[in-house]
């Protein structure tokens, strides 16, 4: 059990990240609590609460702000609410959604209902595009259209990936230096990425190694709860992706998705929101708000 001490130096490390993070926005932005039965969650809302509501979910080991090439953007037109996800970088009360069990879309689903939300447009990056995924299999009336980016969970992890992955994250996780962090980050960011790109996946990760030490592998999504995704998605995929392979993830949505397109843009990684922030939410503008 962590010391008090251990605890508030990490307390302080997770709000150090959050705030450097949060100096990303140029929009207005406020904060916000809602209880669920899991516990208390913590939110970031952003735009003009008159207008469709977007719920933000973001990547493993990150936080809310961290989407904030998407908010940026999105909150010129719309109410946005950004989620942090719980066990990760955000200042959601720690505490544990099974993977195997419906926890995650409950959990979302008490979050729309403390929100007064009943129905609103979701995007998801990585493993957040795999919690959307579960809500849109147990409550898909409760999205209007879905932004899937590099979703995780959806095909399998690349071999070689698999093969690296296990030492990379226990070197990090033993060592937490410069080099280990940067090769793990490396590892996830994928080739395409740019130094500074690779850099803050390598702090953020350091800083959530060490207060959650792994992230939640994601169980992957059977047909049937693929199948029950019925709103319309838009997919968008690096083409050199490192977990997973894009022409796979692609096959296996346009196989299940109702209303799905999946596209994959070229030169880029699982870093994709972050390699080509103006073309992914010019691509998220065009679906969400076709002829604007």
């Amino acid at each position: 059990m962590a010391s008090a001490s251990e605890s508030s130096r990490g307390s302080a490390a997770l709000n150090a990240c959050y705030e450097a993070t949060l100096e990303k926005l140029d929009v207005p932005f406020k904060t916000q609590v809602v209880a669920t039965q899991f516990g208390e969650t913590h939110l970031l809302i952003a735009g003009y609460e008159n207008q469709d509501p977007i719920i933000l979910l973001h990547g493993a080991a990150s936080n809310a702000a961290a989407c904030w090439p998407l908010i940026n953007v999105q909150a010129k037109t719309h109410h946005v609410v950004a989620i942090d996800i719980p066990r990760h970088l955000g200042k959601t009360t720690p505490f544990r959604l099974s993977t195997r069990k419906d926890d995650f879309a409950l959990w979302l689903l008490d979050i729309l209902d403390g929100c007064d939300i009943q129905r609103a447009h979701f995007i998801g990056f990585s493993f957040g595009a795999w919690v959307t995924l579960k809500l849109a299999a147990v409550a898909n009336e409760r999205i209007a259209k879905m932004v899937l980016i590099c979703p995780v969970g959806v095909a399998p992890f690349r071999f070689g990936y698999l093969l690296r992955a296990p030492v990379f994250f226990l070197r990090a996780l033993l060592d937490p230096s410069e080099n280990s962090m940067d090769g793990l980050a490396r590892l996830i960011a994928g080739p395409t990425a740019p130094e500074p790109v690779v850099r803050e996946i390598a702090n953020d990760g350091r800083v959530f190694i060490q207060n959650f030490h792994m992230p939640t592998t994601p169980l992957r999504l059977s047909r049937q709860a693929l199948q029950r995704c019925q709103s319309p998605t838009l997919v968008l995929l690096g083409e050199h992706d490192s977990f997973c392979k894009p022409d796979v993830v692609r096959s296996r949505l346009n196989k299940n998705l109702a209303d799905g397109h999946v596209e994959i843009i070229p030169d880029t990684g699982h870093a994709l929101i972050y390699e080509q922030p103006v073309l992914v939410s010019a691509r998220v503008q065009e679906f969400l708000d076709p002829g604007t």
